[in-house]
């Protein structure tokens, strides 16, 4: 914000936008950001070991209405784990910017010049 950056603020604890399936919207980000990657359609290539972890180790949940949601911070630091924030703010990146603030749609992308950026798999990522 400093430098002029707008910054949209995450907060994970609110409301999905699929609350008949979602606890909440980190569950939402988590749940759509991995499987965007199961897919195919977003390429992490070769990723930090810490950062790998941090994706791999955080369990799904279901809630007492049996929505998805993901492990809390708070159980995975009982049980001997850190916070995921490297994962976290990945997969917030997948999900939060093309899909929830529509800036980015199969419409922009289909009549805009194809570069590296405008294609539908994103790839490129680096060691940290």
């Amino acid at each position: 914000t400093e430098q002029g950056w707008r910054i949209n603020r995450f907060h994970g604890g609110a409301r999905s936008r699929e609350p008949n399936e979602y606890a909440n919207l980190i569950g939402e980000v988590w749940h759509i950001g991995c499987r965007e990657i199961e897919r195919g359609r977003v390429n992490l290539g070769e990723l930090d070991p810490i950062t790998f972890k941090q994706l791999t180790t955080r369990k799904t949940e279901w809630n007492d209405t049996g929505k998805l949601r993901i492990q809390s911070k708070e159980t995975m630091r009982i049980s001997g784990l850190k916070s995921p924030d490297r994962a976290d703010a990945l997969l917030g990146c997948i999900v939060c910017g093309p899909e929830m603030n529509g800036a980015i749609t199969g419409h922009t992308i289909s009549r805009t010049a194809r570069t590296p950026f405008t294609t539908p798999i994103v790839g490129g990522f680096n060691k940290f």
